[in-house]
Order: structure tokens, then C-alpha cells, then sequence
């Protein structure tokens, strides 16, 4: 009847006045987009060659990642074999496989010894940025030991033994290494994908890889060990991975 139909055109005309007005506020096609793919807090991010965020966001306490050698490309990596020789931990090595998930590391709050007051092994809270010189452990993501050197030799080149120690996340001093950065690059913060150089805290030598595989029962996997000098053979690099 005709008030239905005048009630209806006053209904409409009331929305079309409250939508301009801005009291019901649709946003544009972009806004809407915008607000519903804001960023999670957890960025899981594969590095590509076109994608140049990876390179330049920053590397956080907390975060699950995996490094990869410069050198060789092979990527930081543990398991439950143990070494046949000098300390008998469990071993670490580097591997080629991008999709292993036994190359994954949790990037921790250092060692304090008792009594410690160097501001070095000051805590890493969880999406803070490294910074250059900053001290950490690094925890093997599937078995919970932590990245460790010592004064064992290595098996196949004889350098300082890299193994992985410790129990459910806790071992020791040796555990600690300290991040190096490229003072030219990121302000002093770790950037994802550029240069970085692990130095043990207790022995100053440098994490390390080379084209030296082992054979059976890890065959082609590559060893990983410490070195006196910071060369080629010491860069590495992140990669995939969680990042807070």
C-alpha cells in the first residue's frame, strides 16, 4: 500500500544521508584491504631473489630460523647421531636440503654464569632486534640442545670441535656466541639475509663450514667446526624461517 511504500522511501533516503555523513564508515575497496592484511605478529618469510623485505627486516630474540653458509649454501643443521670421536655430544653439521626441518635454531638469551656482570650476557626478550656484539645461544629447534664449542678437535679437518649440548634447553658457558655484524650494513641491528659471523664467547673462535663431507652414516652432510680466523668459509646468513 502507499505507506509501505512511503516507509520504505524514507528508509532508504535515512541510509544513503547516514552513509554520507560517515556515520557507517565502508572505506574504500584499498582501505578495506589495507585493514585485513595487516601483518601478523608471527612473519614466516622464504627468501627469493625478487624479495627485497627479506634482506632488510630485522632478526629477533625468539625467533626459529635457519642459517645458511655463505660459501656453500648448506644450511646449519643437528640430529640424534652422535660423534664417533673427541667429545661424543651430538653432532652438527651443515646440510643441502632447504626443506629439513632438523636445520631449524631458536635464537635464545645467553649463559650467565653466577656472579657474571658483563653487560654483554644481558637477556633477550622475545621480538627484540639483535644487535652487533650481542651474546646468545642459538637451541636446536627438534632435539632442545644448544649450538656448543669446546676444546675438542673436529673429525675430519681436526679444528675446534662444534657439537650440540645440553638437556631440555639448559647446558653451560660454552653455549655462548657472539653476534657479528658488517658495521657498514642495518645500523647495527641484524638484518634477515645479510652478512653475520658467530664468535664463541669462551674460546673467540669462529663458527665454520667447509666443502669437507662426511661419509656414512651422515654421507654428504658437511662439517661444521671452529676456526681461528674470521674468513670466507665463517660468513653466514639467515634464511627460512619464524621471525617475532
Amino acid at each position: 500500500n502507499k505507506m509501505d511504500r512511503r516507509g520504505w522511501i524514507v528508509l532508504v533516503v535515512l541510509c544513503g544521508a547516514l552513509c554520507v555523513s560517515g556515520f557507517f564508515n565502508f572505506g574504500t575497496t584499498e582501505q578495506q584491504e589495507e585493514k585485513h592484511s595487516a601483518r601478523p605478529p608471527v612473519d614466516v618469510l622464504t627468501p627469493t631473489d625478487d624479495d627485497d623485505s627479506f634482506a632488510t627486516r630485522v632478526v629477533t630474540c625468539g625467533s626459529v630460523i635457519k642459517l645458511r653458509h655463505e660459501g656453500t649454501g648448506y644450511r646449519l643443521h643437528s640430529h640424534q647421531i652422535a660423534y664417533g670421536s673427541g667429545s661424543g655430544q651430538q653432532s652438527v653439521t651443515a646440510v643441502d636440503p632447504i626443506n629439513d626441518n632438523n636445520s631449524l635454531w631458536t635464537i635464545r638469551h645467553p649463559f650467565r654464569p653466577a656472579g657474571s656482570t658483563s653487560t654483554n650476557l644481558r637477556d633477550c626478550i622475545q621480538g627484540t632486534p639483535i644487535k652487533h656484539g650481542q651474546v646468545i645461544r642459538l637451541q636446536h629447534y627438534n632435539t632442545k640442545k644448544l649450538l656448543h664449542s669446546h676444546d675438542h678437535k673436529s673429525p675430519l679437518s681436526r679444528n675446534q670441535e662444534v657439537s650440540a649440548y645440553g638437556d631440555n634447553g639448559e647446558g653451560d658457558h660454552m653455549d655462548n656466541w657472539e653476534v657479528i655484524l658488517d658495521k657498514n650494513l642495518g645500523n647495527g641491528i641484524w638484518q634477515r639475509g645479510e652478512p653475520v659471523w658467530f664468535r664463541h664467547w669462551e674460546t673467540k673462535k669462529w663458527l665454520h663450514s667447509h666443502d669437507v663431507k662426511f661419509r656414512q652414516p651422515i654421507a654428504g652432510q658437511q662439517e661444521v667446526t671452529a676456526t681461528a680466523s674470521q674468513t670466507s668459509d665463517t660468513l653466514w646468513r639467515t634464511a627460512e624461517g619464524v621471525y617475532f
